[in-house]
């Protein structure tokens, strides 16, 4: 499911509770499917953790997004633990092939929260949103989907006189912006912004990481754009 719409919309809000809003929609998301199929319950990967969306606060909070019982096998189990389960079950290179969705995390993100402080947020989203994301879900089996490459060729060194040079900013922290820069696009409105997008020559397109700005020039490649990302 592409859940970009709901990130758009998030981007109106305090940006300390982005991930636990999406994990509540994810919830809520995963019930809906599981009645769908007449199941009653639904499986899901967290570990608790000190910090974002994995606290016993926060889970507790996105815990109520569903009336469905869900099942954390490996909620105490280390990271070592964790990657030793995957290797044994044969999940471990294709988790390894993710790339890092950075325009989610935010660097200072809530560790307490309460339900009635979301639905205070969530009370300001279009239902038809998440309607529209579930409606338009696509089943996927992991295990055979391949990987992940990126075409080779588009991690450039510097920008080209003729590029149009597009920074992915980061709302959520403190960034120097490199000198030639002829867009800034926040990081939760990039495919609204390139959906009407038109340029005649190449586009390069950086970021603090460097990791969503590669992605994005794959995007930009897949909908036709002579597109590169900045090492």
């Amino acid at each position: 499911m592409d859940f970009t719409p709901l990130l758009e919309e998030f981007r109106r809000f305090d940006h300390k509770y982005r991930n636990i809003l999406l994990k509540r929609y994810f919830y809520r998301a995963a019930g809906r499917l599981a009645r769908s199929i007449k199941a009653e319950t639904f499986v899901t990967g967290e570990a608790l953790g000190q910090v974002s969306s994995q606290t016993t606060s926060n889970l507790q909070t996105i815990s109520t997004a569903t009336d469905c019982f869900v099942f954390q096998p490996i909620i105490g189990l280390d990271k070592s633990e964790v990657m030793d389960i995957a290797r044994r079950i044969g999940t471990y290179d294709i988790s390894r092939r993710v790339p890092e969705f950075c325009n989610v995390a935010v660097r200072h993100p809530r560790t307490r929260s309460r339900p009635a402080e979301l639905v205070f947020y969530e009370n300001q989203i279009a239902p038809e949103i998440l309607d529209s994301i579930i409606r338009n879900a696509v089943r996927e089996d992991l295990k055979s989907m391949p990987a992940m490459e990126r075409p080779a060729g588009t991690e450039l060194r510097a920008v080209p006189a003729n590029a149009r040079f597009i920074w992915i900013s980061d709302d959520n922290a403190k960034e120097s912006i490199p000198p030639g820069v002829h867009n800034i696009v926040p990081s939760t409105e990039i495919r609204s912004f390139f959906k009407n997008f038109t340029w005649d020559g190449p586009v390069v397109v950086g970021c603090r990481k460097g990791l969503l700005s590669r992605d994005t020039a794959a995007y930009l490649r897949e909908q036709g754009v002579e597109s590169y990302h900045l090492a």
